[in-house]
């Protein structure tokens, strides 16, 4: 017969699983790049943001996939 776990095991078990998840994603970081900012961006850069999204395919195809990206989230959980 196999004894469970005591509660000890189990969290020095759950530490060593995060410390592994933690430094993988430690890992990750450090190798994607960032984008290098320069000053400030331009505050009219807004300014006709409804107008560009109009006429790009990816906010057009957007638009009719969000609501069925949306519903399938809520129904699978």
């Amino acid at each position: 017969m196999q004894r469970k776990p005591s509660a000890k095991q189990s969290y020095e078990k759950l530490t060593q699983r995060l410390a592994k998840s933690l430094e993988q994603v430690n890992k990750l970081t450090e190798t994607t790049p960032t984008p290098q900012y320069s000053s400030a961006p331009d505050p009219n850069i807004l300014k006709n943001l409804l107008e560009e999204c109009e006429d790009s395919d990816f906010w057009q195809n957007f638009k009719k996939a969000a609501p069925i990206m949306f519903c399938v989230s809520i129904e699978e959980d």
